[in-house]
């Protein structure tokens, strides 16, 4: 065979929009970029090309993945550097590498398991030859094979569960496990008596926090449990690879029971610990919602995420048109006749997607409302339901806690059902929301959900869809004046207007969904009357909103230092969080918690130098948290009392005997 002689290095552009027009097009490619897409491009290019954490904000339908593209390619040409992209799906992953090629840049997919992975894909990426493509679980995991030196991370505002469940071990009520751990937590009293006896009687209806310093102290305990389940191969593969990362910081983890589920993981994720996702050039996130209170910096780890704003009057500029519907609002349709009225309505659309918040709310929604004759696809069973969906002519797709990550354009869907308020994901968020009360930490979360997932069949700026709102907390969501001010301004007019359309008969509000079906006269001007309201008030951020943004930074630090065992700098770093954290009424039961973290780990820091000044500290942050936690239960379970606290519980550091040593010494 004849080798080819090397051709001399072509020059790589000055920046990711010089580099679009040298690139070969495929048919199908834009032109050129759009001007917004130009924009953004241009302050990356002048001011974060050495950021190490950077996020692009680009509302849906404004080309956010090319931009991404772009920028993954630049960095390999120019950089030399490994770039990987990642989305929340192995769909998203391979739709985005089809357009990647479309665009002219060489794009391998590594999404799956990495023993199914093309050879010579994985080797034109470890070469730096093709940008890799793949899901956010092929780089958050207890063992990652993609060794990336650069990231492009997409939908970024729907990754906090993806990087979360590597630090996240939830062992089930069906485990015999289960009633093992229960067991330590309750002899360590980290659960109190009549906690322990809800949970196991399954009278229990909340989700419970328990006793950080006693958790600490019982992590051999824990170890034993769970090493022992793990060697006799009684935990799921996913349990498997959490406690392999987890057990380096089990001690710097919280717990939360509920009558089905205990879940162990850190308020936030470690990601500084993982050195696949920390030692890394850029990671860039690309996100439609970036939001204001660091709810991004939380989802990643990250002190610091510098912010590229999506250009000017963005805002008022919508992605199609929806019709929100409150079917509980409406007059003369009682609570039991709501399902046949989304029945109905589904049958009349002849296609649905239904979202909810869990599996167990998704199953009851599909038994309560999809039409005996429909076909249902749910995406977590298969990668390709969604294309199954696409291209039916009637069915249903249910979701659970999937409000991103798939795309219904046009008339492959014109009806979204939305039920119950997006909160409840995992154990975590449960407790801040319900049983904390600490609800302005998850609004922001929640109003990204809300925008998504309503979002999901409206792709374009001439797409339209109806959506039904279903459940009383999140019609109440909907309902308070602050929260509607904090959404965009096109979203907020949606709302607005559904609720008000929503107080009025049945037979109104059936003759008002007929004529948005048909986008008729009528229908345009209703229309007319939300764009005149979407562009009359600007959007306003809830308070308290600052302060979190502020704290962020000290939050992820603190959670790093606790990972580490560096007690006192948790300690230190909590105490800024504290600082952060004024006693508002809006933030002040996440202050709370922080308040009670602080104290429990004083006391974990004493148990490990004997300084009695950590005794002193711990008493005061305890009672800080009492009264910052006014009108909760949570604390009323949990010892908060430093000397109590050390005559109860053996320390951390001290010896641990082992069942089988004791046996051997009798």
């Amino acid at each position: 065979m004849a080798f080819n002689k090397n051709s001399s290095a072509v020059p790589v552009p000055a920046n990711p929009e010089a580099l679009y027009p040298a690139l070969t097009h495929l048919p199908g490619a834009p032109r050129e970029l759009w001007s917004r897409q130009a924009d953004v491009l241009r302050v990356y290019a002048d001011k974060h090309i050495t950021s190490t954490d950077v996020a692009i904000e680009l509302p849906t339908g404004a080309g956010k993945t090319l931009v991404g593209c772009l920028v993954a390619e630049w960095r390999r040409q120019s950089k030399r550097e490994r770039v990987a992209y990642l989305t929340p799906t192995r769909q998203l992953a391979q739709q985005a590498a089809r357009q990647a090629r479309l665009y002219g840049i060489p794009a391998v997919d590594l999404t799956g398991s990495h023993t199914q992975w093309e050879p010579s894909d994985e080797w034109s990426f470890s070469q730096g030859n093709a940008v890799a493509f793949a899901t956010y679980n092929a780089l958050f995991n207890s063992n990652p094979h993609l060794r990336p030196q650069a990231l492009v991370l997409d939908d970024a505002h729907a990754a906090e569960g993806a990087v979360a469940s590597t630090w996240s071990l939830s062992i089930y009520r069906s485990e015999a496990v289960y009633d093992e751990l229960l067991q330590v937590l309750a002899d360590h009293r980290a659960l109190s008596t009549a906690v322990v006896r809800r949970l196991r009687h399954r009278t229990a209806g909340t989700t419970y926090l328990a006793g950080m310093a006693e958790t600490a102290a019982a992590v051999p305990d824990l170890e034993h449990v769970l090493e022992a389940a793990d060697a006799q191969r009684r935990l799921s593969n996913q349990a498997h690879f959490s406690y392999a990362m987890l057990s380096e910081g089990l001690s710097a983890c919280l717990i939360f029971a509920s009558s089905e589920e205990i879940l162990l993981r850190p308020l936030i994720s470690p990601t500084a610990s993982h050195p696949a996702f920390e030692v890394l050039a850029q990671r860039v996130y690309l996100s439609a919602t970036l939001g204001d209170g660091g709810e991004l910096e939380r989802a990643f780890g990250r002190k610091k995420i510098a912010r590229i704003k999506a250009p000017a009057n963005w805002e008022n500029q919508g992605t199609g048109r929806r019709f929100f519907v409150f079917p509980d609002l409406v007059k003369g349709l009682d609570e039991e006749a709501v399902p046949e009225f989304v029945r109905d309505q589904i049958t009349t659309f002849n296609k649905a997607v239904l979202l909810a918040p869990n599996k167990r709310a998704r199953d009851r929604l599909v038994a309560a409302v999809k039409p005996a004759e429909m076909a249902c696809w749910q995406a977590d069973e298969s990668d390709d339901a969604a294309e199954h969906f696409l291209s039916a002519f009637t069915g249903v797709l249910a979701l659970a806690n999937r409000y991103d990550g798939i795309d219904l354009p046009d008339h492959a869907c014109r009806l979204v059902v939305l039920a119950g308020s997006p909160n409840g994901a995992h154990l975590q968020e449960r407790f801040l929301y319900q049983s904390l009360g600490a609800h302005v930490v998850l609004n922001e979360r929640i109003r990204t959900r809300i925008t998504q997932g309503a979002g999901r069949a409206t792709r374009n700026s001439a797409d339209y869809a109806a959506v039904l709102m279903l459940g009383r907390d999140l019609r109440e969501f909907c309902m308070l004046q602050e929260h509607r001010s904090a959404m965009f301004p096109e979203l907020r007019a949606e709302i607005t207007f559904g609720l008000e359309y929503s107080d009025v008969s049945k037979v109104e509000v059936l003759e008002n969904l007929q004529h948005f079906r048909g986008q008729d006269e009528e229908w345009q001007g209703a229309n007319r009357q939300i764009r005149a309201a979407r562009d009359e008030t600007p959007r306003i951020a809830l308070p308290g909103t600052e302060h979190l943004s502020n704290a962020v930074q000290f939050e992820v630090s603190a959670i790093n230092a606790a990972w580490q065992g560096d007690w006192s700098r948790a300690v230190d770093q909590a105490k800024k969080v504290v600082e952060a954290l004024p006693g508002t009424p809006e933030i002040r039961r996440y202050q709370a918690l922080w308040q009670y973290m602080l104290a429990s780990w004083a006391v974990i820091a004493f148990r490990s130098d004997g300084q009695s000044h950590w005794k002193d500290l711990a008493d005061k942050h305890f009672a800080d948290a009492r009264t910052a936690a006014g009108g909760t239960q949570w604390l009323r379970d949990i010892t908060t009392n430093a000397a109590q606290l050390l005559a109860s519980t053996t320390s951390i550091a001290g010896p641990i005997e082992d069942p089988l040593d004791q046996c051997h010494l009798a």
